[in-house]
């Protein structure tokens, strides 16, 4: 009998005994093996995974070490596919039964302890344990039971696996948006135009900033934000200042400028004013975060979007933040009701799931969707499973 299929006399899916993975070590190596398909326990749901995207935290060498330390693990937290069993016991959320296409989110917080209560969904102690047993990258995969409950959402009729794929991370920057008390009608700057900054750049429009810069040295990104979301652009290559060597394709200010922090925002405030009320800092590192602070407008927001490694604490000028009293605010990941409002942004348009998804690789070429991350042209890259 087909896997999946309900056999007629219990009731019970026919499923296979072993199933494809993607590992990763703690050397950045990517190789697919087979593993005994999970079974759910009580209180869980067992999903076969059609599609999971690769995270750039997934290249990140001190994290990558950090969790392979017993050995390589399958990654991905970025999964969309269909329930296909429960365990007993079972609490599924509306609208989610077997059969049902879903986003499943790989943390999942209580909803009942005092950061919860709080709202501070990614600092409740449930939270912070696995939610999805092996991995993203696996052809099947357990859903803990407070994932289930309270972070698994069915994806609307007509929705593309990649809706479900990109939920996890554009709710990452509904999260940091909203940290960070974004309003209708600000001046919004985005440094870093790789997928996040891409993401951070559409949710921004979606929700009524006026005006949208965005600072990267990559003309294709660059580009690919006129297009879509940014009202000017600033290009930091090295060399001359001359034409982008890729316009933008409208009437969106393209303008070459020095890389330096000092050098940035005075181009910024001189075709605004004054600097961004938001400067969401989307790569990791001292230099683009002073850079944000030095963007800000008196008075505005600094987003810190991308942890540094540990013990590896930036740099950043005191004397000015106090003085010029800029709130540098920290985003980390999402909670249930970022991941709803990412749903809605995606199912509606708004976040056009398709267009991020620049590459796309079977299961067996895993590997060379990995590097494929790494390649500037590339924004969100998807595995097919």
């Amino acid at each position: 009998m087909a896997e999946g299929v309900t056999g007629p006399a219990t009731g019970a899916p026919v499923l296979p005994e072993a199933m494809q993975v993607a590992l990763l070590d703690g050397q950045g190596q990517v190789r697919v093996a087979r593993r005994p398909v999970p079974q759910p326990g009580p209180g869980e749901a067992l999903v076969r995974l059609r599609a999971c995207g690769i995270c750039s935290s997934d290249l990140l060498d001190w994290y990558v070490a950090g969790k392979a330390r017993e050995g390589p693990f399958v990654f991905g937290h970025e999964p969309a596919g269909e329930i296909v069993a429960f365990g007993p016991g079972a609490v599924p959320p509306p609208g989610v039964d077997v059969g049902s296409r879903v986003f499943v989110h790989h943390h999942a917080p209580c909803m009942a302890c005092a950061a919860c209560r709080r709202g501070d969904y990614v600092h409740c102690p449930l939270w912070r344990q696995p939610g999805l047993r092996p991995g993203g990258m696996a052809e099947y995969a357990v859903i803990a039971p407070q994932v289930l409950r309270h972070d698994t959402l069915p994806l609307p009729e007509g929705a593309g696996w990649e809706v479900g794929v990109l939920v996890e991370p554009v709710a990452c920057a509904v999260h940091a948006l909203q940290r960070a008390g974004l309003e209708p009608g600000q001046r919004v700057m985005v440094i870093g135009a790789g997928f996040m900054g891409q993401v951070l750049g559409l949710v921004a429009r979606a929700w009524g900033a006026a005006e949208r810069a965005v600072v990267d040295r990559v003309p294709g990104r660059l580009a690919w934000a006129a297009r879509r979301w940014a009202t000017l652009v600033l290009d930091t290559r090295a060399g001359t200042q001359a034409e982008p060597a890729e316009p933008p394709g409208g009437p969106v200010p393209w303008v070459r400028v020095a890389s330096g922090p000092e050098e940035v925002a005075r181009c910024l405030a001189e075709r605004w004013g004054e600097g961004a009320d938001l400067v969401l800092v989307s790569p990791a590192g001292e230099e683009p975060l002073r850079l944000g602070i030095a963007c800000a407008r008196p008075g505005g927001t600094v987003v810190m979007f991308a942890p540094t490694a540990p013990g590896h604490d930036p740099s950043i000028p005191g004397y000015d933040i106090f003085f010029r009293e800029i709130r540098l605010v920290p985003s980390y990941s999402a909670g249930p009701p970022d991941t709803r409002a990412a749903l809605d942004l995606l199912a509606s348009g708004r976040v056009p799931a398709r267009e991020l998804v620049t590459h796309r690789y079977p299961l067996a070429e895993v590997a060379t969707a990995y590097r494929q991350v790494k390649d500037p042209g590339a924004l969100k890259v998807l595995v097919e499973l």
